[in-house]
């Protein structure tokens, strides 16, 4: 009699689970192109968050940021078994992918960026507001004036949208006269050539906000090669040991600083409690923080950067 009612227990609790949630085995993250270093990071939080979670995560980084790349990357995931797909949306193209893949039973949680659809919860790094603070950082630098350049990556990536939308909206509040680069693409190579010829052509400038690890590098290889006098105050996006030694050596006033990390687990972690029937924020938005060479010598940041070389 015992074990009848304990069958008929977990008979019943399996029922419940089913019906309100999805047995998460595997999740799949489709991480962006354009800085392998954040994005090695943020693969490395969501595997993280999956082994302490009990679930297997397959990641995938492309190689650049077109749709028919990431929908490859989506299908082979789906391929997999995954139940759940952490996304960086790399157009807006993924509103109807996502929404189709809403009705074969996958869920889909954006990472980095977010757009209109059925993604179930978004976790980003508020990428207005950095825009802004960079903006902020750079007028203050600058005494409050001067002619600035917007650094861009590629139309139409919403992470990078916004940071642009941002600094332009702080730069106007500084005083800065802002002027804008052509898009470089995601490769340093391609941006440093480009940049290179814009820079030689519609300088000087006081100051320069680039909008990401690959524009924050080619525009500080681009600066020592063309050696300007004086040298334009240059805020970047994101940091690795290489751009940190760029800005002891005061080639580079400073970066702003996301948690990638950070965002990959919680990605992950919330997407998984979704699946597993859980009530989850909708929008999670992780602040940057600007880091010059005082921040720098903070040993917290000190032991990011060795863990990265």
């Amino acid at each position: 009699m015992g074990r009848i009612w304990r069958y008929g227990l977990w008979c019943g609790l399996l029922l419940w689970w089913c019906s309100g949630a999805v047995l998460a085995d595997c999740v799949g993250l489709v991480a962006g192109a354009g800085g392998k270093r954040f994005w090695s990071e943020v693969v490395l939080g969501a595997k993280l968050a999956g082994q302490d979670l009990g679930v297997r995560v397959h990641a995938l980084t492309p190689m650049d940021e077109e749709d028919d790349t990431q929908r490859e990357a989506i299908n082979r995931l789906v391929a997999m078994g995954c139940q759940g797909l952490v996304i960086a949306p790399s157009s807006t193209a993924r509103e109807a992918h996502v929404a189709l893949l809403r009705k074969q039973g996958i869920t889909t949680l954006y990472l980095d960026r977010d757009l209109p659809g059925e993604r179930v919860a978004v976790v980003a790094t508020d990428n207005g507001a950095a825009g802004e603070l960079a903006a902020l950082r750079l007028g203050q630098a600058l005494g409050g004036h001067g002619r600035v350049l917007l650094v861009r990556l590629k139309p139409g990536i919403p992470s990078t949208d916004a940071r642009e939308l941002g600094f332009a909206r702080g730069a106007r509040e500084a005083g800065l006269q802002l002027s804008y680069s052509p898009y470089l693409g995601l490769g340093v190579g391609e941006a440093r050539s480009v940049l290179h010829h814009f820079l030689r052509e519609a300088g000087p400038f006081d100051g320069i906000f680039s909008v990401n690890e690959s524009t924050t590098m080619a525009v500080a290889v681009v600066l020592r090669e063309l050696a300007l006098s004086p040298a334009p105050v240059h805020i970047g996006f994101d940091l690795d040991p290489l751009l940190a030694q760029a800005i002891r050596d005061r080639r580079l006033y400073g970066v702003m600083v996301q948690q990638p990390r950070q965002l990959g687990y919680l990605a992950v972690q919330r997407l998984v409690g979704v699946l597993r029937g859980q009530t989850v924020e909708e929008h999670q938005l992780i602040p940057a923080r600007f880091v010059d060479l005082e921040a720098l010598a903070r040993p917290e940041l000190a032991a990011m950067i060795a863990n990265q070389e």
